[in-house]
C-alpha cells in the first residue's frame, strides 16, 4: 500500500503475540496494533478479518521469536487475547503451557503462509529484555508436556533458523 503524501509501501508485521510487536513497531516507527505512519504490527492481523477494513496492498512480514522466550512470555496473554485465540485454535482441557505451545505452532504456521517472508526478532539489536514476569520454560519442561508437539516445535524452530538440539 503506497501512502498517497509519501509514496512510501506500508507494512504489516504478523506473527504470534509475545513475539515483539511492540518492540518491532517502535523500531521500524509501525503503529502497535493500530495503523502508523510505515503500517502496523500485530499479532491478530496474522487471521484475516480482524479489522473491518482490509489494506490491500500492505506487504506481510512474519516475525517469529525463539520458542522457548515466546511459550514462556505467552503465559501472560490477557483472557480476551485467549478468547480471540480459540476461534482458530482448538485447546479443549490444555493446560496453559501445552496451550501456549499450541499457540507458537499454529499461529506461526499462520503467519508463515500469510507472510512474504519471516525473519528472527532476535536479528535485530534489541534494547531491552521482555519486563514482564512469568516462568522461564525448557525444552525438558515442554516435553513432558507434549513430545509430539515439541518435537513439531523444535523443527519448525530450526527451519526458522534457530539453534536446537533433540
Amino acid at each position: 500500500m503506497e501512502s498517497e503524501s509519501t509514496g512510501r509501501t506500508k507494512i504489516a508485521v504478523i506473527g504470534c503475540g509475545r513475539s515483539g510487536t511492540k518492540f518491532i513497531s517502535e523500531y521500524l516507527n509501525l503503529g502497535h496494533e493500530k495503523y502508523g505512519e510505515n503500517g502496523i504490527a500485530d499479532w491478530s492481523l496474522t487471521t484475516d478479518g480482524y479489522f473491518s477494513e482490509h489494506i490491500d496492498g500492505l506487504i506481510y512480514i512474519h516475525q517469529v521469536r525463539h520458542p522457548l522466550d515466546t511459550i514462556s512470555s505467552c503465559q501472560t496473554l490477557a483472557d480476551t487475547s485467549w478468547e480471540f485465540i480459540e476461534r482458530y485454535i482448538s485447546f479443549g482441557n490444555d493446560c496453559l503451557i501445552r496451550k501456549c505451545m499450541k499457540y507458537w505452532y499454529y499461529w506461526n504456521l499462520y503467519a508463515e503462509e500469510k507472510a512474504e517472508f519471516t525473519y528472527r526478532v532476535e536479528s535485530i539489536k534489541q534494547s531491552k529484555a521482555n519486563t514482564r514476569p512469568h516462568s522461564s520454560l525448557t525444552w525438558h519442561t515442554l516435553e513432558q508436556i507434549d513430545m509430539n508437539l515439541t518435537y513439531k516445535i523444535k523443527q519448525l524452530a530450526i527451519k526458522y533458523g534457530y539453534l536446537v538440539s533433540f
